[in-house]
């Protein structure tokens, strides 16, 4: 993915959709043919909705990601390394490796409300379009290539978890970020808690590519324009400057 692209996703998606998050670890998906078994290696996007909790990870470094999740108005930020990032594909293959092929008449017989089907959606986006949509019971996965499309179905909704899992391993490294920013609002004679993260970015090529965006809420917000803060990696694993 370039650098414009992921700009645009840094400071447009995570506020104005909050839906999109993005793994830059390769450009494509193991796949000979469609009816052939799915391992997912890598992906240049990938999209999770869900009702309750927005999520969007995006690559930092070689071996550093930006977990960004949002629930309800709080925003939680944190650094994952590789073994996290790995706990995600291990999650992902191993609804991909249980999966079978299911029609679109079979599918039309087993889900009579297509709305049930749309609880939360994961899709990934490379030379190869997997999309994962869930209902309580189980996992339906797309795949298209080249404007094919095969369906499979699986019984396993163990995303939901791990997502949760992740927005609360996230609270401690947040509580940091947030130490280091109420400082720094001290110190410009502002009162921290007058302000809350907005949205966050990631600043390609800075020693400090991570950008919390704070803002004011008091009103009217245009009283005080919005505030930011860059960090580095090491500044959140650390909790301190």
């Amino acid at each position: 993915m370039n650098t414009s692209k992921a700009s645009g996703f840094s400071k447009g998606m995570v506020l104005a959709i909050a839906v999109l998050f993005s793994i830059v670890i390769g450009t494509y998906l193991i796949f000979q043919e469609l009816s052939s078994p799915i391992t997912l290696e890598s992906a240049e996007l990938i999209q999770y909705v869900n009702p309750e909790l927005k999520s969007n990870i995006a690559i930092i470094e070689d071996t550093h990601y930006l977990l960004v999740s949002r629930k309800d108005r709080e925003t939680r930020v944190g650094i994952m390394n590789e073994s996290k990032l790995i706990d995600l594909f291990s999650t992902l293959n191993s609804i991909l490796k249980e999966a079978k092929p299911i029609s679109q008449e079979g599918l039309d017989s087993l889900v009579k409300d297509k709305a049930n089907l749309n609880r939360e959606n994961l899709t990934l986006i490379s030379e190869v379009r997997v999309e994962f949509q869930f209902s309580r019971d189980f996992t339906l996965i797309r795949v298209i290539i080249q404007e094919k499309e095969r369906l499979f179905i699986s019984s396993s909704t163990s995303l939901r978890d791990y997502f949760m899992n992740l927005h609360k391993w996230s609270e401690e490294q947040t509580t940091r970020l947030l130490n280091l920013i109420r400082a720094e609002l001290r110190e410009m004679k502002e009162n921290p808690s007058e302000y809350r993260i907005s949205s966050v970015r990631i600043e390609k090529g800075s020693n400090k590519p991570i950008a919390i965006v704070m803002i004011w809420q008091g009103c009217p917000c245009e009283f005080k324009p919005p505030l930011t803060f860059f960090f580095s990696v090491e500044d959140l694993l650390k909790g301190k400057r």
